[in-house]
Parts: structure tokens; sequence; C-alpha cells
């Protein structure tokens, strides 16, 4: 039997935001559907964003970033990461790289043989020298135009 550990709940639903208020309105027999809609009319999305990134976000994005966003806080990711930003993301894009390789073979219903292991092998060396030609540019931008921020750095070090 597999077992599995859940680090973080976050919650944004017609019954309230925040996981604490959705069990107790669950607990006390709250219905959150009303003429036929579930609406989140509790969410204040100026609470958690600017103006500015509210009115860049749809509603369905706003629900999404709330609840992960107290998802994490409840694991205890809210102040620091536990590990460095670009180490995730490096692991997360080889990965992603990897799952679709593996999903067009899956889809496609291709033979999966010896040539089909050395061009995935050889996809997964091409994502990681990526990340690292990429990481390293990042790191001389950064050492260059220092005031810049996070985002103007890794746009300038991507194009």
């Amino acid at each position: 039997m597999n077992e599995v550990v859940v680090t973080g709940v976050g919650a944004v639903t017609p019954l309230g935001v925040g996981a604490a208020k959705l069990h107790e309105r669950w607990a006390a027999g709250v219905c959150g559907i009303e003429d036929g809609e579930g609406r989140c009319d509790e969410l204040v999305v100026t609470d958690h964003f600017s103006v500015k990134q509210a009115r860049r976000a749809d509603r369905f994005s706003q629900l999404v970033l709330v609840a992960a966003g107290e998802a994490l806080a409840d694991a205890g990711w809210d102040a620091e990461l536990p590990y460095e930003a670009a180490r995730i993301g490096a692991i997360i894009g080889t990965m992603h790289d990897l799952l679709l390789t593996v999903g067009f073979f899956c889809v496609t219903q291709l033979e999966f043989n010896q040539t089909s292991i050395a061009a995935i092998l050889t996809i997964v060396g091409y994502s990681l020298n990526e990340t690292v030609v990429v990481l390293d540019r990042i790191r001389e931008v950064m050492r260059k135009y220092k005031r810049l921020s996070t985002s103007e750095i890794v746009d300038m070090s991507v194009n």
C-alpha cells in the first residue's frame, strides 16, 4: 500500500477562504451553492495581490494562487523556500522535457527500444546543458546589472 503525506492544505471555495473555514462550514452543514452557482464572494483579491497583479490575473488564476499560497504557508514554505529557487526550476525543467518525450512515446505508441532510450538520454543531456547555460547567463547579468528586478534579469538572460 502506498502512503501519501499531505504537507500543506489551502482552499478558496464558495464556503469561504481558507482550509479551516471550509472545514468549519462543512461540519456545520452549510451549502455554498446558491441559484445553481458556487460563488467565491468572500475572497478579497486586494488582500492577496496588488491592484496591478489583480488586474493581470483572471478570477480562476486568483483563486488558485490564493489557495496555493495558503498550502505553501501551511507546509512551512511561506517565509523561505527550503531549496534555492534556481535549483527547483532546473529540476522541474529537466523533468518537463523528459515527461513530454516519454508522453510522446506513450501517445504515439512508438516502439520503446535502445534507440528510444538513447534519444531520451540525449534530450536529458541537452536539457541539462541548456539549464547550465541559462543559469550561468543569469549569474553574469546579475553581476553586471545589480539594480534590475528578477524578471528583467531573466528576460535579458534568455533573450
